[in-house]
């Protein structure tokens, strides 16, 4: 899964790249 941290989002690996806005800091929960 994704965590944003500006947004406190989860969202797919998958999808995360079309999901998110710009300006989100998105990185991989490992």
């Amino acid at each position: 899964s994704v965590r944003c941290t500006k947004h406190n989002w989860r969202l797919d690996v998958s999808t995360m790249k079309n999901v998110n806005p710009p300006g989100s800091f998105c990185q991989d929960e490992l």
